[in-house]
């Protein structure tokens, strides 16, 4: 009789943890949504302050400035809060995140100057900020989840994980376009008022993730790392784990070397092609480049556990490789005779991209243990920032020196190569349990090189 009460005890206990954790990883998503939005929004920004000021301030080093601004501060809040989080927590990682994100949100939206010129600056600061907190949200809110969806014991992970976190990035990135569209419409010719309001949004979400994990996010999330009494050294974890992070972060580099300079100058390459089209119909073109991102995503969640992490990724790198030569060997044909088809060729190109472009991360998250996770995840995510960077700056040179054929060429030949590194050395992660055995084979591997090291919640019920 005992035994059976204990387990109609457990069982109300059990189902409530697990309500708690997919409500935790909802707002995750949230996080997510808002983090697609604001990378989307800088393209259409873009092109409205280009409207409203003119090519004489908005120029060629102003609009660098804007894509360099927010990717170093990726660079900087992946590197630095992936090693975080590991030390004071996931919880404390995202409440921080959430504030950065908020200060720079409503630094942009006030942002003003005495010239044209200053004005675009403080755009640039604020951006910088926001840069920031959306890199940091990509370690914080990766590994809070991943850990979240395998303690729930979830079959299909890979499509959770894939779903839960980079669907909502491209819904948010699709969801920019559409609301700028909205916000013209209604504001037809009062471009200030336009890019101030879709700048303003997102403190609304944001405003609400801060108030939920604050109060409801205790004891749910990996505390850190901080307190454990003895520390291993760095050189143990880089000798077992170096590879199994190498090869997706070189993965990720080359895709946000396509993915970067293609998503944020999208609206301006619309713009050049279409040179006499009203900025509302560029806009729209560009919704419907953006809109090819999320059935990309859905093919690489419906993919990825059933023919495995690796094969995800090449077939995608394959049908990008492909479209970005039709791109560039065609380009001039299809932009003066069949323009709309050139812009589903250019979505598509990007939609391959999503198919594999986030399954690397993917690998990390289910190849480290829970120790490192943060570290591990934000060096991928980091070094395919420098991916994105250098992606930005050779953009504007190959296009000045050899046009929009060239970069789409570049496209071409960086998926191929990318095919061909997954193919030789991706590690394949697919199969049940795999962060729990990963975390299991960490502590053995610890034992032999004598140390211990264990969650904080663990290292104290032990002492107890």
């Amino acid at each position: 009789m005992q035994d059976s009460s204990d387990e109609h005890c457990e069982e109300p206990t059990s189902s409530k943890n697990r309500s708690k954790s997919i409500l935790a990883i909802i707002t995750n998503s949230i996080g997510m949504l808002t983090n697609g939005y604001l990378a989307g929004l800088l393209s259409f920004v873009l092109l409205i302050l280009l409207k409203i000021h003119g090519p004489d301030v908005v120029n060629g080093p102003m609009q660098d400035a804007f894509t360099y601004a927010p990717t170093v501060g990726y660079l900087i809040g992946q590197f630095g809060f992936g090693k975080l989080v590991d030390l004071i927590g996931r919880r404390i990682g995202l409440i921080a995140v959430v504030c950065i994100i908020l200060v720079g949100s409503i630094m942009m939206t006030a942002a003003n100057g005495t010239t044209p010129s200053g004005l675009m600056w403080m755009v640039v600061i604020s951006r910088s900020i926001i840069g920031f907190g959306l890199g940091a949200e990509f370690p914080c809110s990766a590994t809070s989840s991943s850990e979240l969806i395998s303690s729930i014991n979830v079959k299909r992970r890979g499509m959770a994980l894939l779903w839960s976190l980079y669907l909502m990035i491209e819904f948010g990135t699709t969801s920019a376009g559409v609301v700028t569209i909205a916000i013209l419409a209604i504001f037809k010719e009062n471009l200030e008022a336009s890019w101030r309001l879709l700048c303003a949004l997102p403190i609304i979400p944001s405003a609400f993730l801060l108030y939920y994990r604050l109060k409801f996010m205790k004891d749910m999330t990996y505390e850190g790392n901080i307190s454990s009494k003895r520390k291993v050294p760095a050189s143990i974890i880089i000798r077992r784990y170096w590879f199994l992070v190498l090869t997706p972060s070189v993965l990720w580099a080359l895709y946000d070397f396509v993915y970067f300079p293609s998503s944020m100058f999208s609206g301006v390459i619309l713009d050049r092609v279409a040179k006499d089209a009203p900025l509302i119909k560029t806009c729209a073109w560009n919704i419907l480049i953006n809109a090819f991102y999320v059935p990309g995503m859905l093919v690489s969640g419906a993919l990825v556990d059933i023919i495995g992490r690796r094969w995800t990724v090449i077939l995608g790198l394959i049908g990008q490789a492909l479209i970005g030569f039709i791109l560039g060997i065609w380009y001039q044909q299809l932009v003066d005779n069949y323009f709309p088809l050139f812009v589903v060729l250019y979505g598509i190109m990007l939609g391959f991209g999503e198919v594999y472009g986030y399954v690397g991360s993917i690998c990390v998250l289910e190849s480290t243990p829970q120790h490192i996770r943060g570290t591990a995840y934000g060096i991928a995510a980091g070094s395919g920032k420098i991916g994105g960077v250098a992606g930005s700056a050779s953009h504007s040179a190959l296009v000045n020196r050899f046009g929009l054929t060239g970069a789409f060429i570049t496209i071409g030949v960086t998926a191929s190569i990318a095919a061909l590194i997954a193919a030789l050395f991706l590690q394949e992660t697919r199969g049940e349990r795999m962060m729990e055995k990963c975390d299991e084979d960490y502590e053995r591997y610890l034992a032999q090189c004598g140390f211990s090291v264990r969650p904080k919640d663990t290292q104290s019920d032990e002492e107890a």
